[in-house]
């Protein structure tokens, strides 16, 4: 087995997902690391050792064997006498139900390989984080600073909070403005449907722009917005030669 050909037949065929039975150790640790679900089954098969008739199988049984099987398959000849049209009718009736079943069995698969696929994705983004150290410390180091600079605009912070209540008096009358105004807006937006009927076809378009402005932003413009993020030793350097513009 080509170690790639199954999540590529996947990819290609667009399956949800791809089962491997009877896989060597190596092709079972492989598949693991790929991030296949894993388990473990046990099977039983029987072998003809060249048995002419079901005689021959039942003597190379031992006696007790032998005996219990033979009781076996005639209290089964005796229970089926003259029933088989119920068995059969009965067997139907199952149908439905193993249909469900099988419905039930495939959605569990299904779920298993999506776990499986979330987990081998996280595990991905670990180790791109896990080598992405220096860029999350220099964030966390402009995280710092952009803090430091809030803490510092305490007084102004103060002096907004003196002017609060004047706001609050001039937001009280500009609601009651409001009121007025809202009275004149029901009018005003039932002639607006119309033109809310065609914003359908307008979003439609503001969805293809925005797919095919997502690869450039996240390929070219958030690397480049990282690699221009503020380094915190060159501002600290800054603020000491008393360089920079203090107000904001």
């Amino acid at each position: 087995m080509h170690r790639d050909d199954p999540v590529e037949l996947c990819r290609i065929d667009g399956a949800s997902g791809v089962h491997i039975t009877f896989a060597t150790e190596d092709e079972y640790r492989f598949l693991g690391e790929l991030g296949f679900l894993q388990r473990t089954d046990q099977q039983f098969h029987w072998e003809n050792h060249g048995y002419a008739s079901f005689d021959e199988f039942l003597a190379a049984l031992d006696s007790e064997s032998r005996a219990y099987l033979q009781e076996l398959l005639a209290g089964a000849g005796e229970g089926l006498k003259e029933n088989g049209k119920a068995l059969a009718a009965t067997f139907k009736r199952f149908a439905p139900t193993a249909r469900l079943v099988q419905e039930i069995a495939a959605q569990v698969e299904i779920r298993h390989a999506n776990v499986a696929r979330s987990i081998h994705n996280f595990r991905l983004l670990m180790e791109a984080l896990g080598s992405k150290d220096k860029q999350l410390s220099s964030l966390v180091d402009a995280s710092n600073a952009v803090f430091a600079t809030f803490a510092k605009e305490d007084r102004n912070v103060q002096a907004t909070l003196r002017l609060l209540p004047g706001a609050l008096t001039k937001t009280r009358s500009g609601l009651g403005k409001l009121a007025t105004a809202a009275s004149l807006l029901g009018p005003t937006l039932h002639q607006l449907r119309p033109f809310a009927r065609s914003l359908d076809a307008a979003q439609h378009a503001t969805i293809r722009l925005a797919n095919a402005t997502t690869p450039i932003i996240r390929d070219q413009v958030r690397p480049f917005a990282r690699q221009i993020l503020p380094d915190h030793d060159a501002e600290e350097d800054e603020k000491d030669c008393g360089c920079g513009d203090t107000e904001r």
